[in-house]
């Protein structure tokens, strides 16, 4: 199954690693204007991990952000009683998704996760574990 029409379907698997300054620039977005809270965003990432281990998710830098912001309302409504981001609809037009292709990637985001959006606490500790080796290795200059 292929989330992206015939034009981008090049582009899409062209390369697998976005550009950083892209991913930073898009996940200040998010923060801003959809607000998630770091638990939620943490357990976005558990998701993620899952998803790409079990091997029914292949990021690339054609897909990424639509996966990522279909996991992180995801993740949101599984520990907000089915409430999703704020402002949700301006985030989807920022990751170049219309109302009816949003509503493809979450399904898609949640069968893929057969549908259990539960993260382990062992699988939550983990994220936040490399996430702070992440935040003392990683260089600041260029943020």
């Amino acid at each position: 199954q292929y989330l992206t029409d015939e034009t981008n379907a090049n582009f899409s698997f062209g390369s697998h690693i976005p550009p950083f300054q892209q991913v930073y620039s898009f996940l200040l977005f998010l923060y801003r204007h959809g607000r998630p809270a770091s638990y939620t965003a943490v357990t976005c990432l558990a998701l993620m991990q899952r998803m790409i281990k079990e091997k029914s998710l292949v990021l690339h830098s054609g897909n990424w952000q639509q996966f990522f912001l279909a996991t992180l309302n995801v993740a949101h409504k599984a520990r907000n009683g089915g409430v999703h981001l704020e402002n949700i609809s301006d985030l989807w037009l920022k990751s170049g998704v219309n109302d009816k292709q949003s509503s493809v990637f979450e399904w898609q985001t949640l069968s893929n996760l057969n549908f259990n959006a539960e993260v382990r606490a062992a699988d939550y500790n983990s994220v936040l574990e490399r996430l702070n080796i992440i935040e003392q290795e990683e260089p600041r200059d260029c943020l």
